[in-house]
């Protein structure tokens, strides 16, 4: 039985010009994006960390969750929101409550 989307057990050697894809062993020029024997593509060089200034990262800052939904980690951003926002009220709520406001209900 053979698998047609193995990488063929020797690589060819094409010399510098050409690299292989690193999903289908399949030989490519080095200055290409995609494979067009899979779906594999280049991913951006540049990352978040590149790109944000000192007043986006500190705007960032104060919403929980909003830094890592910028980077790209969105799941990792919303958990850090559903819990985070919920948890600060509450623990606003019970500052109030605990501060001596309600001796003044008396």
């Amino acid at each position: 039985m053979e698998y047609t989307d193995a990488p063929p057990a020797e690589q060819q050697s094409g010399g510098a010009s050409t690299m292989p894809c690193p999903y289908c062993g399949n030989l490519l020029p080095k200055n290409v994006d995609k494979c067009n024997r899979c779906d594999w593509t280049r991913k951006e060089t540049e990352t978040a960390e590149g790109k944000a200034s000192d007043a986006v990262a500190v705007l960032l800052s104060i919403i929980p969750g909003l830094g890592h939904i910028y980077k790209g980690h969105k799941l990792a951003g919303f958990l850090w929101m559903a819990g985070a926002i919920p948890a600060g009220i509450f623990v606003l709520l019970a500052a109030f409550a605990s501060a001596g406001f309600g001796a003044c209900l008396r």
